[in-house]
C-alpha cells in the first residue's frame, strides 16, 4: 500500500475497501495473505498518524486479534531452504 506509506489516508483506505478484498483473502495463498495483512497494518499505522484513530484500530484489529501477529505478517520465520537432489 504505498499510498498507505506516503500518508494519503484516505485514498488508501478508499481503495483497500474498494477492492473488497477482505471478502476472499482467507482463501488466497499464503504469500497473498500476508501482503494483505502487510497492507493491512501499514494501513492502520497511516491512519494513526493522522488521528484517525477508531479506522486505525480497526484496521489493525483482526492482527492483533489473532494473538500471532509474527505469524500473520511472517516476520521471525526462519527461511526455508529448499534441497535439489
Amino acid at each position: 500500500m504505498k499510498k498507505s506509506i506516503l500518508l494519503q489516508w484516505y485514498q488508501a483506505r478508499d481503495l483497500m475497501l474498494m477492492s473488497h478484498l477482505q471478502d476472499a483473502i482467507s482463501h488466497a495463498d499464503p504469500l497473498t495473505q500476508i501482503l494483505y495483512n502487510r497492507a493491512m497494518v501499514q494501513l492502520g499505522l497511516c491512519g494513526f498518524r493522522h488521528a484517525e484513530i477508531k479506522e486505525a484500530h480497526n484496521a489493525l484489529l483482526d492482527i492483533q486479534l489473532a494473538g500471532k501477529s509474527k505469524e500473520l505478517l511472517a516476520q521471525g520465520l526462519l527461511p526455508q531452504v529448499k534441497l535439489f537432489s
